[in-house]
């Protein structure tokens, strides 16, 4: 038994916006683990909170650069000062990602994704760098640091007392 698995050590709500991510992760999830249905941009509608930590994967690369500042203040207002944030993303790798196929004029950028019955889709991915990720959480956080590996990236701070 690891630590995230004793549930008298941690309550995690894990949230998702798709049913069909939430039916695969209830196979895979300990049961301290609560699984909801939700909307990242309305999180002050979920309960119960503060909560004391957040983790966000694979999702900041898909919000658009214009609603980044409300995103994270949502967040942050759901959070209690001292609450660890981690978000861990792709970068972008030559050779490796798919392709950015278009860039609109607020920055952001898409990928073509082909799916297995042949039809593509347009998905908005965004591929930050150190500077812009830093340069979004620099003002009511600590202690924000950067980790870069060949394919991934992970942003971790501590949120300051309002």
């Amino acid at each position: 038994m690891n630590r995230f698995s004793d549930p008298q050590v941690h309550a995690v709500l894990a949230m998702d916006g798709a049913p069909q991510t939430l039916e695969i992760a209830r196979t895979r999830v300990p049961a301290n683990v609560t699984l909801v249905q939700g909307d990242a941009y309305q999180l002050a509608a979920l309960e119960p909170r503060p909560w004391d930590a957040a983790f966000a994967g694979f999702w900041w690369s898909h919000i658009p650069r214009q609603r980044i500042a409300a995103f994270l203040q949502g967040l942050h207002g759901v959070l209690q000062p001292g609450a660890k944030v981690v978000f861990m993303d792709n970068r972008y790798v030559p050779g490796s990602s798919t392709p950015i196929s278009e860039r609109d004029a607020d920055g952001d950028t898409y990928q073509q994704r082909p799916l297995r019955d042949g039809s593509a889709h347009r998905v908005l991915k965004n591929f930050p760098e150190r500077e812009e990720l830093l340069a979004c959480v620099a003002h009511g956080t600590a202690d924000a640091q950067v980790h870069e590996w060949q394919h991934f990236w992970a942003l971790e701070y501590t949120l300051l007392p309002r």
